[in-house]
């Protein structure tokens, strides 16, 4: 995928793990299955990228785990 490229196909594996609410200091525990089917555990970076104007919000793990969406971050070669 090119910088700047937008991703445009839902991955096969894609899962729905539930929910979560924040806390009342605005932590989210993630669900075991996620956490155990993702490789996450205590300390694991997680980057949030979020969008105010849809309301919608991206959790995905560090940079290590997610290259592509680094490129997606990286400025545009002219």
């Amino acid at each position: 995928m090119s910088p700047g490229a937008m991703m445009t196909q839902v991955p096969e594996d894609l899962v729905f793990y539930g929910t979560v609410e924040p806390t009342a200091n605005h932590a989210v525990t993630l669900p075991v299955r996620a956490r155990r089917e993702l490789g996450l555990e205590a300390g694991s970076p997680l980057f949030l990228f979020g969008s105010a104007s849809r309301k919608q919000v991206i959790l995905t793990p560090g940079p290590e785990a997610a290259p592509d969406l680094l490129k997606l971050l990286s400025p545009t070669q002219k």
